[in-house]
């Protein structure tokens, strides 16, 4: 905060360039640690990868800091008013998550839902929300869902480049602090503010604090106030965002390209049991795969095949389970030598 209150400009954002990617993956609350470690994951598939470091707009909320690294972002108001941090476009319309994705497809970007939806050729925009939905709904419980967050973020890239997309960006809009047992509290009378969320608040006029106040990014006529240090202006609180920690404002950008190298493409192409051996059959995987049998699919720890004969030769393998599993709804796995999961198909034991 000494750098911030000294020099304001330090926490400009560093624009992002999305506007010539064909496809952009936003991944609300990428911290940056977390890029870090799926990049190594990316990595050990195969992926032709690099990784950029920008800082967020201010404050370090996704109302103001995804129009920021969104293709709509030169639409938007420079002289909005500060609605709950959400800014407006230039035409007065409030930025509500209908009129951004209507705005989109005014600029021929197509949502991405399903997909479905991805046309090659065409410039896309999609969505995920998972790691700031669990952090803010499961506070620190929300690490133990960083290989099943990794593992959908995968799912992702893997279906659009099945569909014919050869590069992919992977932006975020911010980062965050967690605590376990909670943060810090900083008090603010809430009739001070105008608007009050955990790390930061629109002050009233003519209400005096002792806060750092901070230009917001879509006007700076208004000023942000900001909790100091770590502090939250809440209670029992061991996620956050929304101020201007390095934790919270350093974000990543990912850009990811097909691989078409030995193993990339590796997948399960049938299987079938007999009695309680399943048959597997793959595609384009590499002598050494590994193939397993779970009852939860990302976690290695359920596997209920037998250890001996677990890697794929000449695209094939047979792996043994127990009859006592024989109906039991399970998963069958594909993984790289490092153990990362590339396919997965459901199955029945014994069906």
């Amino acid at each position: 905060q000494e750098i911030a209150a000294s020099d304001p400009s330090f926490f400009k954002p560093s624009a992002v360039p999305v506007e010539e990617e064909a496809y952009i993956l936003f991944v609300d609350a990428l911290r940056y640690e977390l890029a870090m470690e799926f990049f190594e994951r990316l990595a050990a598939m195969g992926y032709k990868l690099s990784i950029e470091a920008h800082w967020s707009a201010i404050p370090s909320l996704t109302p103001t800091a995804k129009p920021a690294i969104s293709p709509i972002r030169e639409l938007v108001s420079v002289d909005s008013i500060c609605t709950e941090f959400r800014p407006q476009l230039r035409n007065g319309s409030d930025l509500l998550t209908a009129k951004f994705r209507s705005t989109l497809a005014e600029l021929d970007v197509v949502y991405v839902s399903n997909t479905s939806d991805i046309e090659p050729g065409r410039r896309h925009w999609q969505e995920i929300g998972d790691i700031d939905t669990k952090g803010h709904t499961e506070q620190s419980g929300m690490v133990r869902r960083v290989d099943e967050l990794f593992e959908q973020l995968e799912e992702k890239l893997a279906a659009a480049f099945e569909r014919g997309i050869v590069r992919i960006r992977i932006v975020t809009d911010h980062g965050w602090l967690l605590l376990p047992g909670g943060l810090p509290k900083e008090n603010l009378h809430a009739g001070l503010a105008e608007t009050r969320w955990g790390r930061c608040a629109l002050i009233k006029k003519g209400a005096k604090t002792k806060l750092l106040h901070l230009p917001w990014h879509w006007n700076p006529g208004i000023h942000i106030a900001y909790a100091p240090g770590i502090a939250f202006f809440k209670n029992n609180e061991e996620y956050a965002h929304g101020g201007i920690s390095i934790q919270e404002c350093l974000v990543p950008s990912l850009t990811v390209e097909a691989n078409s190298a030995a193993g990339r493409s590796a997948r399960i192409k049938d299987f079938r049991w007999v009695n309680m051996m399943c048959k597997i059959e793959t595609i384009d995987a590499p002598n050494g795969y590994l193939v397993d049998i779970r009852l939860q699919y990302n976690n290695p720890a359920s596997s209920i095949a037998y250890l001996e004969g677990k890697s794929v030769k000449d695209n094939k393998i047979t792996l043994q389970v127990d009859y006592n599993d024989v109906e039991t709804p399970a998963t069958i796995v594909l993984m790289n030598e490092a153990g990362v999961i590339l396919d997965k198909k459901p199955t029945l034991v014994g069906e």
